[in-house]
């Protein structure tokens, strides 16, 4: 559960994996939802549309991705999640990514190629920063 309201954005639908963003209701942040596979066109979607939303957020805002469900990703994926620190007006680029094995065995990966400004273990850890 999250500790927010959030309002549905969009959707991006793949044969294995989907995403689904939402804006938060009372909260300048953009919720993004992986899971299955997640692929290169996927992620421009999800940037075309970061960026849509940015451009009506001057005074700054958050994307927080939520990758518990995400099972694989496409090797190529970082180049595009590098792209997410030039959306306009981001304040913070949040990761949730679970902690557990073998999960783990790609934080290093994950704050070294994406570098995230957060990276949490669980949605539960987003109240402390929203």
């Amino acid at each position: 559960m999250l500790p927010f309201a959030i309002i549905h954005f969009h959707e991006i639908h793949h044969r294995f994996g989907r995403i689904v963003l939402y804006r938060g209701d009372n909260l300048p942040l953009l919720y993004v939802h992986a899971s299955g596979y997640i692929g290169p066109k996927m992620l421009q979607e999800v940037l075309q549309q970061a960026c849509r939303f940015g451009q009506s957020q001057p005074q700054g805002w958050d994307y927080v991705v939520d990758t518990i469900e995400l099972t694989i990703a496409h090797p190529l994926n970082p180049i595009w999640l590098h792209k997410i620190h030039q959306l306009p007006h981001l304040n913070r680029y949040i990761v949730i990514h679970p902690h557990t094995f073998p999960q783990r065995l790609l934080i290093p990966l994950i704050k070294g190629l994406i570098k995230p400004d957060l990276l949490l273990s669980s949605v539960d850890q987003l109240e402390n920063f929203t």
